[in-house]
Formats: C-alpha cells, structure tokens, sequence
C-alpha cells in the first residue's frame, strides 16, 4: 500500500510540476506576445507621426507657392488684360481706315524707312504685295524714295504668322528690296503697330485707360 501510495505521490508531483511549467512557458508567451504588440504599436505610432509631420510640411510649402504665385498670377492677368485691350483698339482703328488712308498711312511710314535705298542708288528695287493692290503698291513706293516710280511688282509676299504681332487681324502693304537683296524694307501696318507697341505702349495705355491702372 505505501508504494502505490507513493507512486501516486510522485506521480502528482509530476503533474503539478507539468502544470506549474506549462504556466510558466503560457506566461512566457504572453509576455512576449504583449512586448511585440507593444513594439509594433509604438512603431506604428513613430511612423504616423513621421508621415502626419512630412504631410504638414509639404502642405506648408504648397500653401508658401501658392501664396507668392498669387502676386505674379496677378500681374500676368492685369499686362494681359491691357495688351488684350491695346490691340482691342487697334483693331478698331484699322478696321475704319479707308484704301485712301491706308495708303497715305504707308507711305508716311516708307518716307523714314525708305531711306535705306538712297545709299543704293542705281539698284533695281521690286515690290511684294500683301493684301493690296499693284497699284496701291506702286503709288506708296512712288511717294517713300526718290526713284520709287520705278519699282516692280514682282507678286505677293509671304508673312509667317509667328512674324505677326498676336490678336493683330489687318496687315496690310508692301515689301521692298533691291535686286541683290541687300537692302529690305517691309511697310506694313504690321510693322507699323510693332514700333508703336515697342515704343509708345506707355502713352497708348494712358490714353486708354487714363489713371485707372
């Protein structure tokens, strides 16, 4: 009887050790287990600060551009606006001018640039027309030099559109050079609102618009 009781003794020690190990190794594991949610949670938790701060800043260098781009957008918007409203006017004038005027206006203009060709003299000179007539041609060359009466029309000139000043809807007149091709001289009103652009745009604004800019 004492031996079986003794078997039964050891054998229940056995157990409650078994027991006290499997709560050793489940505690174990659970704090492990706690240790790694605990890591990943405060990882998660760097990463989404990092990201929240580099959103930040990024929101905080769109807002910076956006804020200065403000003032060009602006100032872009207002030369636009006034070049829109120069040529708007332009235009309009052109538009009137009657064959009479848009050949005296031509002519006027030949008379400065036309000088060109008294350094020449003895040099055949020939016309191109654009949107006029021979004849039309013929008078302004004859009213801009000297020996203008003399000048042929050879036909009709070719404009590259990127030459012509932008929203300008009439050009209108003539191109002039010597046989050799060494003098060219382009009257046009094309040319003609070129210079007045290049060089009295300011006085051109104030009449339009007076102080209002």
């Amino acid at each position: 009887m004492e031996e079986l009781h003794s078997t039964a003794s050891l054998d229940q020690e056995i157990r409650d050790e078994a027991r006290r190990n499997a709560e050793l190794v489940l505690q174990k594991c659970a704090q492990e287990e706690n240790s790694i949610l605990t890591s990943v949670q405060e990882r998660i938790e760097l990463e989404t600060k990092r990201l929240n701060k580099e959103i930040d800043e990024k929101i905080s260098v769109y807002e910076k551009n956006v804020s200065a781009s403000l003032p060009l957008e602006k100032d872009r918007f207002r030369i636009k606006f006034i070049y829109d409203s120069l040529i708007g006017k332009i235009n309009g004038y052109l538009e009137a001018l009657s064959e009479k005027q848009i050949v005296q206006l031509l002519t006027e203009m030949g008379k400065t640039k036309c000088k060109a060709f008294d350094n020449f003299k003895g040099l055949k000179v020939f016309a191109k027309t654009l949107n006029i007539t021979d004849a039309q041609a013929l008078e302004i060359a004859a009213g801009s030099f000297a020996d203008g009466k003399n000048v042929e029309v050879t036909g009709q000139a070719k404009i590259n559109k990127n030459e012509i000043t932008e929203g300008l809807q009439i050009n209108r007149g003539l191109i002039l050079y010597t046989e050799n091709n060494q003098v060219q001289v382009r009257l046009t009103l094309n040319e003609k609102i070129k210079s007045l652009l290049d060089q009295d745009s300011d006085k051109l604004v104030k009449a339009l618009f007076g102080d209002n800019l």
